[in-house]
């Protein structure tokens, strides 16, 4: 009897001490995401919730993030908006309030996140977006950072570089997508093309569910222009825009100064009609391309079994690692700790090589990763890395094109 008295003594004092002592098991940290994974840019939000994953991937083979000597591992949340701006509104405040997240990563539809950034801000979740908007997306708000760099800081060295490689391109014509993403990417694209000398004949915008382009392509046609500038539109809409010029008899240089869904286009378009176009999109092969690159596309292919995805979600690799490198050098998961840990985070090594946050000029803030973009051209159907170029921090002066 004393010996099972004494032996119930120890049980209860050990579970006493087990009890006092803090547990350091691994925690679980859930970051959110909201992107189009139907609709017309499904391609580019389903590709970049992958690339996001395979960073999430990464972090947690070794650990998890670290903080306070808590490894904490990464789950992701992922949700659709759609490519529009309510399903933008409804997604994160399932987020925020239903799912208790703190951080978001990865929303890239402008309309969505300009439409769910008061409700982020004044949460005070810390949201890394991915849209092509101009400094609206900055204008008082402190805790939206932007990783992949948009067309007003990469259009005017694509131009550059564009017509180095084809001095005969002389004038343009751009249509895009009638939002603010497509707004933003033409006022891009023709400035950084005004501003070399070269001379815009017209822009046209579409409601981004139209299927029949060839009225507006035929307007355009007349204007006979050397090149047609697609930046800012999705792949569905880009491949129904050059299977139709194709169609319609044009035989010029047809370029995309952003990110370009070149295997679904391809299917669709024809891959004839997309053979030597130029983009400013990733590749994962090519003598321009950088090594972190290669080996993360290589990973990208065997897990996804998808040759052209990582050329959409790629150039959004480094948010997630943004983020958690902002949560280690902050020691902390308050969000305004973290804040401060991102802004100090210097320079920092991107998957494209060296980065830092900036735009203090241009937006008033260091919200925007500044780190070099991939300039590719098709191939025999294949995407090769033809130039890597460093962003301009401030671009060339706005003129009125809409």
């Amino acid at each position: 009897m004393k010996k099972t008295k004494v032996s119930v003594g120890i049980i209860v004092l050990l579970t006493l001490v087990f009890v006092s002592v803090p547990s350091f098991a691994q925690q679980v940290l859930k970051i959110g995401s909201f992107n189009p994974l139907t609709g017309p840019a499904a391609s580019w939000g389903v590709n970049v919730d992958r690339v996001t994953d395979m960073c999430a991937e990464e972090w947690n083979k070794k650990g998890g993030v670290t903080v306070k000597g808590q490894k904490y591992k990464i789950e992701l949340i992922h949700e659709d908006d759609k490519y529009r701006g309510e399903e933008g509104v409804k997604a994160i405040n399932k987020l925020i309030f239903t799912d208790k997240v703190k951080f978001i990563v990865g929303p890239l539809a402008g309309s969505s996140v300009l439409a769910t950034q008061p409700i982020s801000e004044a949460n005070k979740i810390i949201m890394f977006c991915n849209p092509y908007l101009g400094p609206e997306i900055f204008k008082n708000k402190l805790y939206t950072f932007r990783v992949s760099v948009p067309l007003f800081h990469t259009s005017l060295p694509f131009f550059k570089f564009l017509t180095k490689r084809f001095p005969e391109l002389k004038t343009s014509v751009h249509l895009a997508p009638n939002h603010a993403s497509g707004w933003a990417c033409t006022q891009a694209d023709n400035d950084a093309w005004d501003a070399l000398g070269f001379k815009v004949l017209a822009t046209e915008f579409f409601e981004p569910t139209t299927q029949d382009f060839t009225a507006q392509i035929t307007r355009l046609l007349a204007l006979k222009p050397d090149f047609i500038s697609l930046g800012g539109t999705s792949g569905g809409n880009a491949a129904m825009i050059i299977k139709q010029t194709r169609e319609l008899g044009y035989k010029g240089k047809i370029v995309h100064a952003g990110i370009f869904a070149y295997t679904e286009v391809g299917s669709i378009a024809g891959w004839e009609n997309i053979e030597g176009m130029v983009c400013a999109t990733f590749s994962i092969e090519g003598p321009a391309c950088p090594p972190r690159v290669k080996e993360l596309g290589a990973r990208f292919v065997e897990k996804y079994k998808d040759e052209g995805g990582f050329s959409q979600g790629g150039n959004t690799f480094d948010a997630l690692n943004l983020l958690l490198w902002g949560m280690e050098k902050a020691n902390s998961l308050d969000s305004e700790q973290v804040l401060k840990g991102i802004e100090n985070l210097g320079e920092i090594n991107s998957i494209t090589g060296k980065a830092h946050l900036g735009g203090q000029e241009f937006y008033g803030i260091k919200r925007q990763l500044f780190s070099p973009f991939m300039i590719s051209e098709i191939r025999n159907r294949r995407l090769i890395t033809v130039g890597l170029e460093m962003p301009l921090e401030v671009p060339p002066p706005e003129k009125k094109w809409r």
